[in-house]
């Protein structure tokens, strides 16, 4: 008995042992960690080396950086300025689907967390939609639960979790992660140390948030904020189009800006889609992680289905390309903008009169020099609706008017009598003597004009009747003979512009998208002048209202 009693308070001082043994090891951990990085501190590359892969088909298994991922997160971390704090305190990246973005800006969260903040600091994470923010959330908990397994675990709880918050908390320190998205509060008051914006192409025109994330890094002597994206939809008044740029400038040497580091992985704009080559240039985790089969894969669909075109070469070579349905090839519309355009001899006009207080656009078309055809598009907008319309569109009209490319018409209404004067005056100038007109809404105009001299034929806007002038302008941007008079109002219409689905007979048409106030006033006139214009120019007839070739 004395015996079994002996083994009896071995085990249990054995047992008292170990558990004081764990909770010295945790209460090791609670210590502060490094607030910058010393000679002993602790190095990011080092820190990698313990993390697993949390996410995919290889959970558990060693983390390995690529050369890639290593020569970016080297310059990014460890270029010194002369009084040795990081040089960089943004950087921009972007890169293609599937090459491993969110992880990447994962990783350097949770090694800022985990190692840099000081105590009371804080990282926010950040993006359009809360899902998309709560991913990286996500990603960031699961590589610190690896590595530091401890610091979740009960008694001490050193790192505790709010899921529903999505916020994690340093109780040795006081430090924060949490996240903040474009669909919820902006960033007003907060003093961030790393902020990371993930899909900087989703966020549209959503310059809120991200004013409001330039003023939280006011009290940091090293700020860090990375923006990683893949290219977005091609928008000029876009956050990712505006930070594109920047990038770019920076890049080119046109900007000196040596505390901003833009690193961008996309096809140029005249290399071949299909060519292997680009595809590596483009995806750099290619043949690695990014499954090579797959991409082919994607490649020959986009072969086969134009409507599939643009978005592989956005997202996969990171190309802005217009919207996913695209109708005109952004590249071929650049080309064909002009400061000035001439027509030679008469011209043909198109009419879009809008509802009372959105935007009425008209378009004068002819030929030109090159063998192809000019326009000229003139835009009113009710003076009264223009803030009103700047606000739920999200574009500069008041700029656009200070540059003469749209036009305020008096009151809050449409003003027939104004813009019928206009067209006139237009008309006297550039030898139109022939209109065509969608007669929706029309009807008054269409008289007074016709009473003063002009032929002004109303035309049905269906696909019967607008599908040759599509096919024509196609082919007139595809020969790089069709030239429009530079309209930054015009060209984001053009980039809204997507085709109708063919109907039984293969015809087409301009339309607007299903989604968002995004207007093509000036393209649907400008498809109306080149159809009348076609059919002033060719034997024709017309019927039901409209021109038929």
């Amino acid at each position: 008995m004395s015996q079994l009693r002996v083994r009896i308070v071995i085990r249990d001082v054995e047992k008292t042992r170990a558990k004081l043994q764990r909770q010295l090891r945790q209460l090791d951990e609670l210590a502060p960690t490094p607030s910058v990085r010393e000679p002993d501190g602790v190095d990011f590359f080092e820190w990698v080396a313990k993390v697993p892969q949390v996410r995919g088909p290889n959970v558990g298994q060693p983390l390995e950086l690529k050369p890639w991922q290593v020569d970016w997160l080297q310059q990014l971390l460890y270029t010194k300025k002369e009084d040795g704090r990081r040089q960089y305190r943004e950087a921009g990246l972007w890169i293609p689907r599937k090459n491993g973005k969110t992880m990447l800006s994962s990783m350097i969260a949770a090694w800022h967390f985990a190692n840099e903040l000081k105590a009371g600091g804080q990282i926010i994470l950040t993006a359009s939609i809360a899902k998309q923010a709560g991913i990286l959330f996500d990603n960031v908990v699961a590589i610190l639960r690896a590595v530091y397994p401890n610091r979740f675990a009960p008694p001490m709880k050193r790192y505790r979790v709010r899921k529903m918050m999505r916020e994690l908390e340093d109780n040795a320190t006081g430090a924060k992660l949490f996240v903040l998205s474009g669909d919820g509060n902006a960033a007003h008051g907060y003093d961030a140390s790393v902020v990371v914006t993930d899909e900087v192409h989703s966020l549209g025109r959503k310059f809120g948030m991200v004013d409001a994330l330039r003023t939280c890094f006011g009290a940091q002597s090293e700020p860090l904020w990375i923006t990683i994206t893949t290219a977005g939809v091609w928008d000029t008044e876009s956050v990712e189009w505006k930070f594109y740029q920047y990038a770019c400038k920076v890049r080119d040497g046109v900007i000196d800006d040596p505390g901003y580091l833009p690193t961008i992985y996309e096809a140029d704009v005249e290399d071949d889609w299909l060519d292997r080559d680009v595809w590596a240039k483009a995806n750099p985790a290619l043949g690695d992680f990014r499954s090579l089969e797959d991409f082919e894969r994607l490649a020959a669909r986009a072969k086969a289905e134009p409507s599939f075109r643009n978005e592989f070469r956005r997202l996969y070579l990171n190309q802005h390309t217009a919207s996913r349905t695209a109708w005109l090839d952004r590249e071929q519309w650049e080309a064909s903008e002009r400061s000035e355009v001439e027509f030679e001899g008469d011209t043909y006009g198109g009419l879009d009169l809008s509802t009372k207080r959105d935007v009425t656009a008209f378009s004068l078309v002819g030929a030109n020099s090159d063998g192809g055809l000019s326009t000229k598009v003139w835009l009113w907008i009710p003076e009264a609706t223009a803030l009103e319309h700047e606000r739920t569109d999200k574009v500069p009209y008041m700029q656009w008017r200070d540059m003469g490319w749209v036009e305020f018409t008096p009151g809050s209404r449409v003003n027939q009598k104004y813009i019928t004067q206009r067209i006139l005056e237009i008309c006297e100038e550039h030898q139109c003597y022939s209109v065509d007109a969608d007669p929706w809404n029309a009807e008054a105009m269409i008289q007074e004009l016709s009473e003063v001299g002009l032929d002004v034929t109303p035309v049905a806007q269906t696909t019967r009747h607008q599908n040759e002038a599509c096919n024509e302008l196609d082919a007139l941007l595809a020969d790089g003979v069709f030239r429009f008079e530079k309209n930054d109002c015009l060209s984001w219409m053009a980039s809204n512009t997507e085709l109708d689905a063919p109907n039984k007979n293969g015809h087409r048409r301009p339309i607007k998208p299903k989604q968002g106030s995004q207007r093509i006033d000036g393209i649907t006139a400008m498809v109306i002048a080149i159809n009348g214009y076609i059919c002033s120019n060719d034997t024709a007839d017309y019927e039901s209202g409209g021109c038929i070739l």
